[in-house]
Formats: structure tokens, sequence, C-alpha cells
């Protein structure tokens, strides 16, 4: 029987180990993020903000809320990184609030007022929510640009 001599030390292994090694590194640096953009009938990137259960993922559109009964409100949270407000409602069900620009100063608020054109109980894109900090009433609203329910991780 003939025996397979190994020699490590041969240029073949080294080259062989190099291009494994170059290729291993290409990868984990070049590879794609979770993230993923998926395009709407319009031809604009659609954002997904998770995924269900059997790994579908939920776009934006899927979630979105036309309009908040402000009295079924139970509270708020500000999400400092996403700069989105979280309300909690009634039955345990949490709606994302984004603005058009960072509301500056809903960090220090502990109340929350909400200005509606139409109605007096139901707020909706476009309409502001005006922090209120120690009493006092924030310079600038901040304006509604999208509502949608946040799906469960």
């Amino acid at each position: 029987m003939n025996k397979i001599e190994l020699n490590i030390k041969s240029p073949w292994a080294l080259l062989i180990s190099l291009c494994m090694f170059i290729t291993f590194v290409s990868v984990t640096a070049l590879a794609d993020s979770k993230t993923e953009i998926l395009y709407s009938t319009e031809g604009e990137p659609v954002g997904i903000v998770g995924y269900t259960e059997h790994g579908v993922p939920v776009t934006k559109d899927e979630v979105k809320v036309r309009s908040i009964n402000t009295k079924q409100i139970k509270g708020w949270k500000w999400d400092n990184d996403k700069d989105q407000l979280i309300l909690r409602m009634n039955k345990g069900k949490k709606l994302i609030i984004e603005f058009y620009s960072r509301c500056w100063e809903i960090d220090f608020a502990n109340q929350l007022l909400f200005n509606s054109f139409g109605s007096f109980t139901f707020i909706t894109v476009g309409d502001t929510i005006t922090p209120i900090t120690f009493g006092r009433h924030a310079t600038m609203p901040c304006r509604i640009k999208e509502i949608y329910e946040m799906v469960p991780a």
C-alpha cells in the first residue's frame, strides 16, 4: 500500500490555508445584516419592523394604524435610540409613533398633551403631541409622521 505523506511546511498547504483564511474574512466582513429592503408597489423601500413566528417579514404598511383613541392610552415610553414614542394601550397592545423631526423635550416630559385638528379624542398622522416638562408646555410640539403597531419579538 502507498502511504500519503503530508508535509505541512510545503508551499501548497500554506497557499490553501491562506486562501481559506481570506475567504473566511471576506465572508464575515461582507455578510449582510438582518435588515432587508422590500419595495412597495410605487417602488419606494418599505421598512421591516419584525418577523412572524414563521419567519415572514412584517412591514410598516401591514401594521399601520389610522387613528388612536387617546382615552385608551395607559402609559408611554420614549425610545432614545430610535427616536420613537411607544404607547401602551388597553388589552396589552403597544403602538409606535414616529415624528417628522427629533422631539427634543420629550426626554424630560412627565405628561403628554395630544393636539388633534379634527376631534378631541382621536389623533392621527399630522396631529401633534406636546410634551409637558415640569408643568410647562414645550415650545415646539412634535408632529406625527407614522403610527404603527409594535410586532412582538
